[in-house]
C-alpha cells in the first residue's frame, strides 16, 4: 500500500504542473496535498514496512523523528483539507470574490502558513509537551508516549465536522445551480462540467479523511478490536490507505492529468 500511494503520488507531484485545467490555485493546494501524501507513502513503504516485516530494532530516537515527521506532514494534509473544501466552497458560492480571496499569490501563502503552522505545532508538541509518536520494538503500530495529552483528539473530530459541513453545503449548492446550467452556452458548461470533477475530488478525499480517523480513533478504541491484527488493519492500514488513495482520487478525477502522464510513457 505504500508504494502504491508512493507511485500514485509521484505521478501527480511529477505532472500536476503540466495539467492545463489544474494550473490555478485549486492544481496549488493539491500539489501540496500529493506531497503531504507522499512523504506519508515514502517513510512506511521504505522504512516502516521492512522494520515491521523483519523484526528490526531501530531504537526509540530514531522511530521518533520518523513519527514527528509522520504527523508534521498529517497535520499540513489535514489543514490542506480544509483549504482545499474553503477553496471550491467559495468558488461555489462566491464566485465573484473567488478570483481574489485565492489568487495564485495568496493561495502559495495560505500553503506557506500551513507548513509554518504545522511545524510550530510538532515542535510544541515534541519539546514542550514531551509527546512522542514512535513505533515500539516488534510492534506493528506506532504508538504514542508522554500522556493522555497525547492521544487529544478532538481537534481532529472538529476539523473533520467543519469540512463535512462545507462539503455538504458546496454539493447542495452545486446541485442547485446544476439545474440552473442545463442547456447553457457549452463553454459555460464545459467550465461548469470542470467545476464537478474538482468537487468530486473534494468530496471523496474528504469522506476517505473521515472514514481514516473513525477507523483509527473509535473502532480502534473498542475492546473486541484488540487482536493484534485488527488493530494494525484499522490504524497502519487505514493510515497508508488514506494517502495512497489521496493519489488515486487526484488522478481519476482529473482526465488532463492522466492526459499528461500517458504522453510521458
Amino acid at each position: 500500500l505504500g508504494f502504491t500511494g508512493f507511485i500514485f503520488n509521484s505521478i501527480v507531484v511529477l505532472f500536476l504542473r503540466k495539467a492545463k485545467s489544474l494550473s490555478n490555485p485549486f492544481g496549488i493546494l493539491t500539489l501540496n496535498q500529493a506531497v503531504t501524501d507522499l512523504i506519508n507513502s515514502i517513510v512506511f513503504a521504505f522504512i516502516v514496512a521492512p522494520t515491521v516485516m523483519f523484526t528490526l530494532p531501530l531504537p526509540f530516537g530514531v522511530t521518533s523523528r520518523l513519527g514527528q515527521l509522520l504527523f508534521l506532514a498529517y497535520d499540513c494534509c489535514s489543514w490542506t483539507h480544509l483549504a482545499i473544501t474553503l477553496n471550491r466552497f467559495t468558488s461555489i458560492f462566491f464566485p465573484f470574490p473567488y478570483q481574489s480571496v485565492f489568487s495564485g499569490s495568496r493561495t502559495l501563502l495560505y500553503v506557506a502558513l500551513i507548513w509554518t503552522l504545522a511545524i510550530c505545532f510538532n515542535f510544541y508538541e515534541y519539546v514542550f509537551v514531551d509527546c512522542h509518536f514512535y513505533l515500539p520494538i516488534g510492534a506493528w503500530n506506532f504508538d504514542f508516549k508522554g500522556g493522555s495529552a497525547c492521544k487529544n483528539i478532538e481537534w481532529n473530530m472538529l476539523l473533520t465536522a467543519i469540512i463535512a459541513t462545507l462539503d455538504i453545503s458546496t454539493v447542495a449548492k452545486y446541485h442547485k445551480l446544476n439545474r440552473v446550467m442545463i442547456g447553457s452556452q457549452s463553454r459555460m458548461y464545459s467550465q461548469h462540467k470542470l467545476e464537478f470533477y474538482f468537487l468530486a475530488q473534494t468530496v471523496l478525499q474528504s469522506l476517505l479523511f473521515y472514514v481514516e480517523l473513525v477507523c483509527c480513533y473509535n473502532i480502534g478504541s473498542w475492546s473486541f478490536m484488540a487482536a493484534p491484527w485488527a488493530q494494525f488493519a484499522l490504524r497502519t492500514v487505514a493510515w497508508v490507505t488514506t494517502h495512497s488513495a489521496d493519489g488515486l482520487i487526484t488522478l481519476i478525477c482529473n482526465r488532463d492529468l492522466r492526459r499528461k502522464f500517458a504522453y510521458r510513457i
